[in-house]
């Protein structure tokens, strides 16, 4: 059957409404995944505050029959070889947390009752890796490690010296030519 201008032009003014509502709704698609993406760093930021008290304690050897009582004993005796004043009374919990990997053992989780104590061994990471050889490290959400990694492999390609976590948790990267820049993401 042949057209006519009267159908044509129904067609038409259809075509033109479906645009439009195409392009409204691929406006509204674009707000709502501007609002995901907001809500995420917001939910990211409220659980790398809710862990601001821990630290990760990397390559501590396990011990036979090992429990939580005597993970918070092999910490504090590490804090004490590397001369920082951590009483056990701040000290909230000590435990192993996540797979072991081959014959490495699993980190301990750290939580302090308090900021400034989990800062002093923060700051002392340094001596308590040459003096002992362990790894001390902050407790970063999944999302802020995943980063992290990922941008310590670009870091190999431009100017900059390394990518780190600093004492509140906060990623930034080290520039060669002298500096930091802080970053959220890539």
């Amino acid at each position: 059957k042949v057209a006519t201008q009267e159908s044509i032009d129904k067609l038409k003014t259809i075509i033109h409404r479906q645009n439009e509502s195409i392009m409204k709704l691929e406006s509204k698609v674009s707000s709502l995944e501007k609002e995901v993406d907001l809500l995420k760093e917001q939910n990211d930021d409220s659980e790398q505050y809710s862990r601001r008290t821990c630290l990760r304690i990397n390559g501590v050897p396990k011990s036979p029959n090992e429990s939580a009582d005597n993970c918070l004993q092999a910490v504090v005796k590490i804090f004490k070889e590397a001369n920082v004043d951590v009483p056990n009374s701040v000290i909230d919990r000590a435990h192993r947390i996540g797979r072991a990997y081959g014959n490495k053992p699993r980190q301990i989780i750290v939580k302090f009752s308090t900021w400034r104590h989990r800062t002093d061994v923060y700051k002392a990471r340094k001596l308590i890796k040459e003096k002992l050889g362990l790894g001390v490290q902050p407790d970063l959400t999944r999302a802020r490690l995943e980063l992290l990694k990922q941008v310590q492999l670009l870091c190999e390609n431009t100017n900059a010296e390394f990518a780190f976590a600093d004492v509140n948790c906060n990623l930034g990267i080290k520039l060669k030519g002298g500096g930091i820049q802080l970053f959220k993401n890539l």
